[in-house]
């Protein structure tokens, strides 16, 4: 390997890590700016304590101590500054790079309805739903029963399963249709519903992506469901979502 390609790539992998490796520098910054005001302070008070000297305690001329004060400070001033520059650059690299992972992620997203709109004109909804419920079968292929906790949520009797965290819960289709209305009048109501919020009136426990991700009014909560008969051979409603949760910012938007 050449030293020029030592060189990009070691430069592309600085570009990547740019954001952390300016919130480091920034965090560093504010302490580093701590210590020099500590250490400037004793040597600006002697400064003080000779200006009243010579003044024999008249007061001191704001102009005559700025000029002999403001100096002291000048390295903490110019950390200061370079700490601001890096928080406030790397928060506007985060917008960049989020900014782009929208515009992907919205492409992707109309990409996909294209595909399932066509999907579905092409081989019918009978077929349709025969894709369906084969991947469900892969869903619970994947996520074998007796190697998952089954969640007993209180809110009915029958085995469930959700695609979206791979989780076994008790519930029934009722139950799950009730949540699918209840959310979707929130939606109305406040225009967003976040995925864990579906998960909470699932009776089931918050995930760190649930908080991010959800419906608004252009894009409404719709389960999908599929029976089918889980490994220990009960029988098992997967529920699937017609409608996939965008992330909050700007709509469609990642």
């Amino acid at each position: 390997m050449n030293l020029r390609n030592i060189v990009r790539k070691t430069g592309a992998k600085i570009v990547q890590k740019s954001p952390a490796i300016l919130t480091g520098i920034g965090c560093a910054g504010v302490i580093s700016t701590v210590i020099f005001a500590v250490r400037a302070t004793p040597k600006a008070q002697l400064v003080v304590d000779r200006l009243k000297e010579e003044h024999d305690g008249d007061p001191i001329p704001k102009g005559e101590l700025i000029k002999n004060v403001a100096p002291i400070y000048i390295p903490t001033g110019l950390m200061a500054c370079v700490t601001i520059g890096c928080i406030i650059g790397s928060n506007r690299i985060f917008s960049k790079r989020n900014a782009v992972l929208a515009s992907l992620y919205s492409a992707s997203e109309l990409a996909l309805k294209e595909y399932q709109e066509k999907v579905m004109e092409r081989i019918g909804e009978k077929k349709e739903r025969e894709v369906r419920d084969s991947l469900a079968a892969d869903h619970l292929a994947k996520y074998p029963i007796h190697d998952n906790e089954v969640i007993i949520t209180g809110k009915g009797q029958s085995l469930c399963f959700d695609t979206l965290s791979g989780r076994y819960f008790m519930s029934d289709y009722e139950q799950v249709r009730r949540v699918e209305n209840t959310i979707n009048r929130q939606i109305i109501s406040d225009m967003w519903a976040t995925l864990n919020e579906v998960y909470y009136e699932l009776g089931l426990k918050e995930i760190d992506l649930g908080k991010y991700i959800g419906w608004d009014v252009d894009n409404m909560l719709h389960f999908e469901f599929s029976s089918q008969v889980a490994e220990d051979g009960r029988p098992c409603l997967v529920i699937g979502y017609t409608t996939q949760p965008i992330n909050h910012c700007g709509g469609s938007d990642w």
